[in-house]
């Protein structure tokens, strides 16, 4: 992923747990990238990452 792309990651929350999703960003976040939007989608954990 180019330098500023941005990627829309989303879980369903009955399938994922909040600590899970958290741990997911964590690891998103040692990859380079930054969650910069937490936008609300109905039953849904969701992060707007882009790359640093």
């Amino acid at each position: 992923m180019k330098s500023g792309g941005r990627l829309l990651f989303a879980e369903p929350a009955g399938h994922v747990s909040d600590t899970e999703f958290q741990a997911q960003l964590a690891v998103a976040g040692r990859a380079g990238l930054d969650v910069v939007d937490r936008p609300s989608i109905r039953r849904s954990h969701a992060a707007l990452l882009e790359k640093s």
